[in-house]
């Protein structure tokens, strides 16, 4: 399993040098090459492919022994790949900014990257001072390293490596199942009627939207391209990075929490693009809007990323039920079939076959449950 871990990297001078005179040629390339591409597509209707043999990689202002050659020629490769999957959905790349985030990658080809003793070091940058908060394990095969300059201009190292370590389990008890719903105000709500703190978080980050609120109106006071101008920018930014880092984190804790705790984690496969155009009617004011920035705020898709990679890792099954299967609409208890129910602004539902008054997202969770055990069972007997 190839894992990667992140690091803080406090850069000395002459790396900081050599890193962003590597961004600045990657930059020249990309650009040079992106319209190269676009060009001969819409002359002739091929996608053209830049062999690294082709391509002199040459900076009239920057010698070579000053930036990082392979790191270039891997960025080329890399928009190769990006260029012929982003054309078959398309969705044409855009051309590189002095103010997006920047990264490139260095192949651990020939020893490049070595880690003794939680020092890292890379050949033509040296000794990498980090902020080291969790040791790579000592089997462990390093693959790459990604040097990231993020927009409020920290600077993060990303090892990436192989290891063994995955725990298995042989036998997964079923007893330790649970199913997950998706809530937007609570990001899931569980099988056993827990529900996440997601309410709370949004709270806690409420206060940093306000925040903003007030940046964006001394922005619009400052002259576009001054030094003031910049620097309220970079504020913005930086309480931008700050709202990601406190989601990242809630989103962490509450998917390692359910992977400790469960063997079986059942989830249903969303379209939350379109759930987010869907209508949700006020009931106090009456008033319709559409769900599309709570659900995007509440990360579910991030949150089962985490729930999928974490699974893996411990040894723990997670299962997915396909998202046509109507877990809102049948009854726990009775299996009736109920379709008022899909209506989001309804959560107590009274079944009209038995009776029962259920929580709709309770209800959902505990099919979704019921359905991924039987799932697991139907491919054990196979």
């Amino acid at each position: 399993m190839i894992l990667t871990y992140k690091y803080r990297y406090y850069p000395t001078k002459n790396q900081m040098i050599y890193i962003n005179n590597t961004f600045t040629v990657i930059k020249k390339y990309w650009n040079r090459l992106l319209k190269e591409k676009t060009m001969i597509y819409k002359e002739s209707g091929q996608i053209y492919i830049h062999l690294i043999k082709d391509v002199l990689i040459y900076d009239e202002y920057i010698s070579n022994d000053k930036y990082d050659v392979y790191g270039v020629q891997n960025s080329i490769m890399q928009l190769n790949d990006l260029y012929v999957r982003n054309n078959k959905n398309n969705k044409p790349l855009k051309l590189k900014s002095d103010l997006d985030q920047k990264t490139y990658f260095i192949n651990n080809y020939k020893n490049r990257i070595s880690i003794k003793e939680n020092n890292i070091f890379i050949k033509r940058l040296g000794n990498i001072q980090v902020k080291y908060s969790r040791p790579i394990p000592k089997n462990a095969i390093i693959k790459k390293a990604t040097i990231i300059k993020t927009k409020t201009m920290k600077y993060y190292i990303c090892i990436s490596f192989e290891t063994e370590r995955i725990i298995q389990k042989e036998n997964l008890n079923l007893n330790k199942a649970i199913g997950l719903d998706f809530s937007v105000s609570n990001l899931y709500v569980d099988s056993n009627g827990n529900k996440g703190k997601q309410t709370i978080q949004n709270e806690r980050i409420s206060k940093y939207y306000n925040k903003l609120d007030s940046l964006y109106d001394s922005l619009h006071r400052k002259k576009p391209g001054s030094s003031n101008y910049k620097k309220v920018y970079l504020k913005i930014l930086k309480v931008y990075e700050h709202i990601k880092n406190k989601r990242n984190d809630y989103l962490h804790k509450e998917s390692h929490k359910i992977v400790n705790k469960y063997d079986i984690i059942a989830i249903e496969s969303l379209n939350l693009k379109q759930m987010a155009s869907l209508p949700f009617v006020n009931k106090e004011t009456g008033n319709k809007f559409k769900l599309g920035k709570r659900v995007y705020d509440a990360s579910y898709a991030r949150f089962l990323s985490f729930l999928e990679y974490k699974s893996k890792l411990y040894g723990k099954r997670l299962i997915t039920v396909d998202e046509h299967f109507p877990s809102s609409q049948i009854c726990f208890t009775c299996g009736y079939i109920n379709k008022e129910t899909k209506q989001f602004n309804k959560k107590t539902i009274i079944c009209p076959q038995c009776g029962k008054i259920y929580d709709r997202d309770i209800n959902a969770a505990k099919n979704i449950k019921k359905e991924g055990i039987r799932l697991i069972e139907s491919k054990m007997r196979k």
